[in-house]
């Protein structure tokens, strides 16, 4: 983590910070959603 983080590095127009309030849950649909990846349980 060290080589990328630089202090004090404001977001670009493209990062979207997720809260630390999402549970894992939201986080992964949001993801998914924003990605355009589907939601829903694996194809078999």
């Amino acid at each position: 983590m060290r080589r990328w983080y630089v202090e004090r590095d404001a977001l670009d127009g493209d990062d979207i910070v997720i809260g630390e309030d999402s549970s894992p849950e939201e986080t992964v649909r949001r993801i998914l959603r924003d990605t355009g990846l589907p939601i829903g349980p694996p194809p078999v």
